[in-house]
């Protein structure tokens, strides 16, 4: 497998006249499977053939971007993004989905603070799965399971985007500091702190 995975990269660079053009296609694959992978916390239905099929879409999608007149990389992101998402969406409502028993063994070793389906949680109701029940509260154990009592879906995906937030501001901060932009940069790095603060106090 690692040969054949070697000459599968040594077939694929020789598409490329720069090194630019390589890191593109990465990140437009990336921008493909981005999706799926975050939404595979949050929905059950998701399943292997689904990230499968969106890994193949992406690198499809990237290829025929060109042929299609997306010459630009923004343009090219945005066409693999929509080209794979029609295409592991369907796939993943055309296939069996995950044995609710391995969600279940999951569940219990990963404990994700998101919403799972509801026979993914062993004697929980969906109220109780949410964190909306009478008798607990969210971040609580369920006093029946042992089960950790979920919190609504907005408050982890607060989370996503409160931590790429501080990414790409201290990111961006710290690259206007080394050109010598120093007032924006550190006001930049510092609003990347505050977001990193928000979502480590939640934690």
């Amino acid at each position: 497998a690692t040969v054949l995975i070697m000459l599968a990269a040594i077939g694929v660079s020789l598409l490329f006249d720069t090194v630019r053009g390589g890191w593109e296609l990465i990140l437009s694959i990336g921008a493909g499977t981005g999706l799926v992978y975050l939404l595979r916390w949050y929905w059950g239905r998701i399943n292997a053939w689904s990230e499968i099929s969106a890994m193949s879409a992406a690198a499809i999608g990237s290829l025929i971007a060109p042929l299609l007149g997306f010459d630009d990389f923004a343009t090219k992101m945005i066409f693999t993004t929509l080209f794979s998402t029609t295409i592991w969406v369907p796939v993943t409502l055309l296939t069996r989905p995950t044995d609710p028993e391995h969600l279940r063994r999951f569940f219990a070793r990963v404990m994700p603070e998101s919403v799972v389906p509801k026979d993914a949680v062993p004697g929980s109701s969906e109220n109780d799965v949410q964190g909306r029940s009478g008798s607990t509260t969210p971040g609580s154990s369920d006093p029946i399971t042992g089960f950790r009592v979920y919190e609504p879906v907005w408050k982890p995906l607060l989370s996503v985007c409160l931590s790429a937030t501080a990414i790409i501001l201290s990111l961006v901060g710290m690259g206007q500091i080394f050109f010598g932009v120093m007032g924006l940069g550190i006001a930049l790095v510092a609003a990347g702190l505050a977001a990193l603060g928000l979502v480590v106090r939640k934690v």
